[in-house]
């Protein structure tokens, strides 16, 4: 549904291999502003979440056999990640609200963060 939707144009989408159809249980897309993203999608009321940010080879539990390990491509993908609504009882219109809310997120790029001074109060009333 959010390939139809146009998801593909704001953000990249998982790759399906040739011959194969998934079954999503999560449908884990990729920015390089993810976390800002992630905000922006909650400020429009779509729960969005990182999974897995902090690579393998880089959890504690790994560092005996992954603390030397130069992984660009996990690093990349670890920190760019962002898992969208999913459901086999999706919508197309669900799927569109989502598309709609991550253009809109990614049309205005980063959300500006207040000055220091600037408390959430005074920010909220601006």
């Amino acid at each position: 549904l959010y390939e139809e939707a146009g998801l593909g144009e704001l953000v990249a989408l998982p790759a399906v291999a040739e011959g194969t159809e998934p079954a999503w249980h999560m449908y884990v897309v990729r920015d390089e502003h993810a976390d800002e993203l992630i905000a922006a999608l909650a400020h429009a009321g779509v729960e969005a979440r990182a999974q897995y940010r902090i690579a393998v080879h880089r959890q504690p539990a790994m560092a005996r056999w992954g603390a030397a390990a130069h992984l660009p491509a996990t690093d990349r993908l670890a920190r760019t990640n962002v898992a969208i609504p999913m459901s086999p009882v999706l919508t197309a219109e669900q799927a569109n609200e989502v598309v709609e809310a991550v253009r809109a997120a990614v049309v205005s790029g980063p959300p500006v963060k207040p000055a220091p001074s600037t408390t959430t109060a005074e920010a909220n009333r601006a």
